[in-house]
């Protein structure tokens, strides 16, 4: 009987500390891939920006009028997951005038996030443009990991207890044999203990 209580306070322990580094390690891991795929969004957030200004340094040499290059740029201009926006040095957004035709911007699937990044500070001084993108493929990369953790941690958990249940029951095979001989030495019948 006192073996087997300190087979299960030893399995306990065992799947405790397994639970403990899962946990310590899932955290880790998904802070990990959270910064990476943060990381990953505001690079290509940066390399859209990017994009646009060069695109107007290119049409801003075709047409010479901001306001007709900010236009045709709004007519043009479309990538596939983003909104893209000016604004102007007093801070309003840019309307183009009814004869422009403006592309249609896709929908974006909530949450949304924006950038504001200069368009040029040499020839459109104070212009920016906003880039709004979705940032559901975040939320959903990490709902799968947050899955995943929570189908593994408790499986691996399991596992570590059926493993430490076997594992004290060997460890302790030899403690139980000597306890059980213990119990067969008396003062009257003389006995001996397995080495």
């Amino acid at each position: 009987m006192i073996a087997q209580s300190i087979r299960l306070r030893l399995t306990a322990w065992y799947a405790g500390s397994v639970l403990l580094i899962l946990l310590a390690g899932t955290w880790g891991a998904r802070s990990y891939v959270r910064q990476s795929i943060e990381g990953e969004f505001a690079r290509s957030q940066d390399a859209a920006a990017v994009l646009v200004s060069g695109f107007f340094r290119a049409e801003v040499m075709e047409y010479r009028v901001l306001e007709g290059t900010i236009g045709h740029i709004v007519g043009e201009l479309a990538i596939p997951d983003r909104h893209i926006h000016f604004v102007r040095p007093d801070g309003s957004d840019y309307e183009p005038p009814p004869e422009i035709r403006v592309m249609l911007l896709p929908t974006l699937e909530p949450p949304l996030r924006e950038i504001l990044r200069p368009l040029d500070p040499e020839l459109a001084p104070g212009w920016q443009v906003r880039l709004t993108s979705s940032a559901a493929p975040l939320t959903r990369q990490l709902a799968a990991v947050d899955r995943g953790a929570l189908l593994a941690i408790p499986l691996a958990v399991l596992f570590a207890i059926v493993l430490g249940w076997v594992l004290t029951g060997r460890t302790l095979r030899p403690v139980a044999a000597m306890a059980d001989a213990a119990d067969r030495v008396t003062a009257d019948a003389h006995g001996r203990l397995p080495i």
